[in-house]
């Protein structure tokens, strides 16, 4: 498969709040995780077995996914099909909420093996998420940002360290 025959729906807005419920629950873990089964543990394009995620085709059967609404891709193709830098996802992209301290936009960094999410503005920071295990680590990353969201939900900052 090639990038350019991946399409990028976005999520339709009246379902986000559906999507964000759905992607941290078990349903959805477990379609990920047939998915990538059936990919054979590596990334649809470039054959990578490290930093697997599971990308929506089509959002027209949210919840109810078929296999072909699915594909395993490596967290580096994930971010080219979403015309992503590959660094830095905004809050909009993954549903990230503002900074529990000054409301500034954060993002979710990955470097070096490690994610954690911190505030454009006063750079705040949640912290590390060692990526270890290539199946689950995005199951991992969506709880951190549930945490994340938590907080600045409940306007506690313990979690987060500047």
């Amino acid at each position: 498969m090639r990038l350019s025959d991946i399409p990028a729906p976005k999520v339709p807005p009246e379902k986000e709040e559906f999507y964000r419920e759905y992607i941290a629950g078990e349903k959805w873990a477990s379609a990920r995780a047939c998915r990538m089964v059936y990919d054979g543990l590596v990334c649809a394009v470039c054959g990578s077995d490290n930093l697997l995620e599971v990308h929506h085709l089509t959002y027209d059967r949210l919840g109810h996914e078929h296999g072909d609404d699915l594909v395993t891709l490596c967290h580096d193709c994930h971010m080219k099909v979403h015309g992503w830098d590959g660094k830095e996802i905004s809050m909009n992209d993954y549903g990230i909420k503002p900074c529990p301290f000054c409301g500034g936009e954060a993002e979710l960094i990955d470097e070096g093996g490690y994610v954690k999410i911190k505030c454009k503005r006063c750079r705040a920071q949640s912290s590390n998420f060692k990526r270890t295990h290539p199946v689950f680590d995005d199951c991992a990353t969506e709880g951190l940002v549930t945490r994340w969201n938590r907080l600045t939900r409940a306007g506690r900052c313990g979690d987060a360290v500047r």
